[in-house]
């Protein structure tokens, strides 16, 4: 049997989610901007640290804060959140877990943005992971509502 592609009804199985296209974007994002330039030093410009807190520079040391960790750990939680929500995971109990996971992202992107080690100057990587990790916070609140609404709707065994 030939089917006309044109006058087919093919309904896609799987759609795409607002709260998981937005999660995966912001955790993408505050993951891969670890690797960036966070702070630079105010006395020698080409000493930078990334967001593991390693120095570009051999034979130095620079006092830096670990605060950056925060994002590292909200974006942890985000990706297990992610897995319980593709796994079919609609329990109401992951809400207080989506909402400590959303406040630690939001937290360590302004401790890292405003805790700037001392003699140290903000690089585009600190601006680049604070912006994704405030992106994970709203697609990880989104999963928060997403566990409340699918719990609501499901029936009663």
């Amino acid at each position: 049997m030939i089917v006309n592609p044109v006058r087919s009804r093919v309904e896609p199985r799987v759609a795409f989610r607002v709260d998981v296209v937005v999660t995966v974007a912001g955790l993408l994002t505050a993951a891969g901007a670890h690797l960036l330039p966070w702070y630079a030093s105010a006395t020698r410009p080409s000493m930078t640290v990334n967001g593991f807190g390693q120095i570009s520079e051999p034979g130095y040391q620079a006092h830096v804060n670990h605060l950056q960790w925060m994002i590292a750990l909200a974006t942890i939680g985000a990706i297990m959140l992610l897995s319980v929500r593709a796994t079919g995971g609609t329990d109401r109990a992951w809400r207080p877990i989506a909402s400590a996971v959303a406040t630690l992202a939001v937290v360590g992107a302004l401790f890292s943005v405003i805790a700037v080690p001392e003699t140290m100057l903000r690089a585009d990587g600190v601006w680049i992971a604070a912006a994704g990790s405030l992106v994970t916070a709203l697609g990880v609140l989104l999963l928060r509502r997403t566990f409340s609404f699918a719990a609501e709707c499901s029936p009663n065994p």
